[in-house]
């Protein structure tokens, strides 16, 4: 990701000059799609991601002792925990609470998490709050506020935490302007497997401007129970390509799956690729024709498009560069379905945050579950949100309207072009912010610019409510 930043050329070094190369670099792999790697145990799910927001927050981190003391709810506990640790404790029904839920480790006070949730949570002074949520939001791409929240919530606490994360996520200007607006049609039909690995669904993504090593298409890979991605960039949409990237590297690092789910692409209706995951016991399933939304991987090419879109919009070639820290986000990122990160509930591993590189957590006091539990608690959660999901959907759309005064971004109308090496997928979606100047028809407005300047009349459809950035929190 380091090199991504740099401008450089590369050149090619013919083999009859590179006479020091190593064996290594020589060796040609014989391939045989019919023998299946033992899947090893030793293999590294992944590490704790170097945080370039959390690092600027350093400071933040390095004075948080003086921080809390500043903040009243944060310094009355602090106190109260100093006397009752010296004193035999006479405690309040108040007090009793905050000795059973509040500790302080190396002068800074945590609260402490649940059965659910067990790591302890460091108390943020309200000073502190708008930096920090900023920070983590732009470090784990851009995700939504059930996400962000879910995600902070497990190492951070203050009061109406999840009211000011999701005052701050939805003024995101970035986010408002690469995100889709989201439009629920026709009733749900959840896929609902039990267990890692009975359904695992691949898709393509492309093809794409030529990337690193001439990749123009993104291979993506989910699996339905414990939504783990894997992304994996390819020269060539083949069924040979995509059959090398799963034999090779997903049977191997993370699972042989019972079923493959994809769409009714020739690359997956070929015949070697249903003869080859056949003969190794896989069964293979299609969606229906014309009907991308039954592969459940379409929910992710969605979001890796806005990923990309939020981090290569002005460079559309930097795409394979920053394929690797994508695939992290998604699989750090708690699932709304499962409660759970896909890490977690794929390899019952957690991967550490950017803020335990600056703050020192006390143990956590609750004993792991088991990984068969975990599965079972992520089901039962998978069924009631998929119930709740369904009711959800048959609530019918709201009209938008919009009065003078109001902010708001205008949908752009960007093309693709091979000769300028951009594709209209990783645009942003939307420009602004414009204000309504007045309403000139029952659905067209007319716009000004912040220094009033006048633009051409728009069609609601083509307009979008901006949220301003808080300058206080509520």
């Amino acid at each position: 990701v380091l090199v991504q930043e740099f401008d450089f050329k590369i050149e090619h070094y013919p083999g009859s000059k590179n006479v020091v190369a190593d064996t290594l670099s020589r060796q040609v792999p014989v391939k045989d799609l019919k023998i299946v790697p033992e899947k090893t145990n030793n293999f590294k799910v992944m590490r704790m991601k170097m945080s370039l927001e959390y690092d600027k927050l350093k400071g933040n981190f390095e004075s948080m002792r003086e921080a809390q003391l500043a903040e009243k709810w944060i310094r009355d506990k602090v106190m109260l925990l100093d006397r009752l640790a010296m004193e035999v404790p006479i405690l309040t029904n108040e007090d009793s609470a905050i000795w059973e839920w509040y500790v302080i480790h190396e002068g800074l006070l945590f609260k402490r998490g649940d059965a659910f949730s067990p790591q302890f949570r460091l108390c943020v002074p309200k000073a502190q709050v708008k930096e920090l949520v900023l920070a983590h939001h732009r470090d784990f791409g851009h995700f939504g506020k059930n996400k962000t929240y879910a995600q902070m919530r497990e190492r951070f606490f203050w009061p109406h935490m999840q009211r000011h994360i999701r005052q701050l996520v939805a003024a995101c200007d970035l986010c408002q302007k690469s995100k889709h607006a989201e439009k629920c049609q026709g009733a749900l039909n959840a896929v609902l497997p039990s267990k890692p690995g009975e359904l695992v669904c691949t898709d393509l993504v492309g093809p794409l401007p030529p990337s690193r090593a001439g990749a123009t298409q993104i291979l993506v890979v989910v699996d339905a129970f414990s939504k783990y991605v894997k992304l994996y960039a390819l020269k060539r949409a083949t069924s040979r390509s995509i059959l090398n990237k799963l034999l090779e590297d997903y049977f191997l690092k993370v699972q042989k799956p019972e079923c493959i789910l994809s769409d009714n692409g020739t690359q997956y209706t070929s015949k070697s690729w249903k003869k080859s995951l056949t003969e190794m016991g896989v069964q293979v399933k299609y969606t229906s024709l014309y009907f991308p939304e039954g592969n459940p991987t379409e929910r992710y090419n969605r979001e890796i498009g806005r990923i990309i879109r939020a981090y290569c919009h002005d460079k559309h070639t930097r795409w394979a560069y920053v394929l690797d820290t994508v695939e992290y986000y998604l699989n750090v990122a708690i699932s709304d379905s499962t409660g759970m990160t896909p890490v977690y509930l794929q390899f019952h591993e957690s991967v550490p945050q950017p803020i335990e590189a600056y703050i020192k957590y006390p143990q956590s006091e609750y004993r792991k579950e088991d990984h068969q539990t975990v599965i079972i608690a992520a089901r039962e959660r998978l069924l009631s949100k998929a119930q709740r999901r369904a009711t959800r959907l048959e609530k019918s759309k709201k009209l938008v309207t919009f009065r003078e005064g109001d902010a708001v971004l205008v949908r752009r109308h960007d093309q693709s072009s091979a000769a300028d090496k951009v594709i209209k997928k990783f645009f942003l979606l939307f420009d602004g912010p414009f204000w309504i100047s007045r309403q000139v028809g029952p659905n067209s407005y007319v716009l000004k610019t912040a220094e009033g300047v006048e633009l051409p009349k728009q069609n609601v459809v083509n307009l979008r409510p901006y949220k301003e950035m808080p300058v206080e929190l509520e």
